[in-house]
């Protein structure tokens, strides 16, 4: 199953972002004059470059969805849902290609020299920088920065805050990228758990959380648990945004699909009638049931 590994807004694509609460006392004020959305430096810190708001389209994916969260500073994180419509950017043909990476390094470098290695301004670069890498297909470098980032944030904000899960999150969606499967459904499984404690069944976190398992299990086989997610996904959208918006309409045509996979077509056949759905031409037949 073809993936991406960046982005999910509703209604957008890989490539739409929206905000993710954060404590905002774990991370220091802006100084007065800064730009909006700007992270407070100390007095001998340069000013760290944030990462761009939003993220590619990769060439990889297809249906998958995921999202860039984000924290008083821009603090990217992964989700599968919202990548189905994305388009590709339009660039210039003569357009030189642009080194994302770079300032994200150099802010990185500079932050680790004068805030220290586990600064929530450094931590949040590192997110960031990787992010970009593994949008790059840089996995490796990607994965050491997230595990660092995810152990700093453990050791200095504790398993249950929000910038820990953003990273328990990504790290589990680059593991699911490089086909570490097991690895990467415990720790999306840690990131789900944590949502639903903190957040509620229904938030729109924890709402990505639950696609994200719910996909990965998928691709696991694990066809029953990953219906019973993506069912769960479906209904708290639907509740929030209404049966007809887009992205609604989007995931009940994917819990359809996956019923048809499964042989349940009682249950695709009502999703379709449900949500008004276009016919799939296979209402009240029998697909071959895989095993969950």
């Amino acid at each position: 199953m073809i993936r991406c590994q960046s982005i999910r807004l509703r209604g957008a694509g890989c490539g739409g972002s929206k905000p993710e609460a954060a404590d905002a006392s774990k991370e220091p004020k802006a100084a007065p004059g800064s730009p909006p959305g700007a992270q407070a430096q100390t007095d001998a810190a340069p000013a760290a470059p944030s990462a761009a708001d939003g993220s590619r389209q990769n060439s990889r994916t297809a249906s998958k969805r995921r999202q860039a969260a984000r924290d008083p500073q821009p603090n990217r994180e992964a989700s599968r849902r919202g990548q189905r419509a994305a388009a590709a950017p339009t660039i210039a043909e003569d357009a030189e290609p642009v080194d994302e990476a770079a300032p994200l390094r150099e802010g990185l470098e500079a932050s680790r020299k004068s805030l220290g290695d586990k600064h929530p301004s450094t931590l949040t670069l590192m997110n960031n920088l990787a992010s970009v890498l593994q949008n790059q297909d840089e996995f490796g470098d990607a994965e050491a920065l997230f595990r660092e980032a995810l152990a700093a944030r453990r050791e200095t904000l504790g398993d249950r805050d929000p910038s820990t899960i953003t990273s328990i999150n990504n790290l589990g969606m680059l593991l699911q990228d490089q086909e570490k499967l097991d690895e990467a459904a415990t720790l999306l499984r840690e990131a789900l758990e944590a949502r639903r404690a903190i957040f509620g069944p229904t938030h729109p976190d924890t709402l990505d959380s639950t696609y994200n398992l719910g996909r990965l299990l998928q691709d696991m086989g694990q066809l029953t648990e990953a219906a019973t997610l993506l069912r769960e996904e479906l209904d708290g959208s639907a509740a929030r945004l209404g049966k007809q918006h887009d992205d609604v309409r989007a995931s009940a045509e994917e819990v359809r699909k996956l019923y048809r996979e499964m042989g349940d077509a009682s249950a695709a056949d009502a999703i379709e009638k449900e949500y008004g759905l276009e016919s799939d031409g296979a209402a009240g037949m029998a697909h071959g049931k895989s095993a969950a």
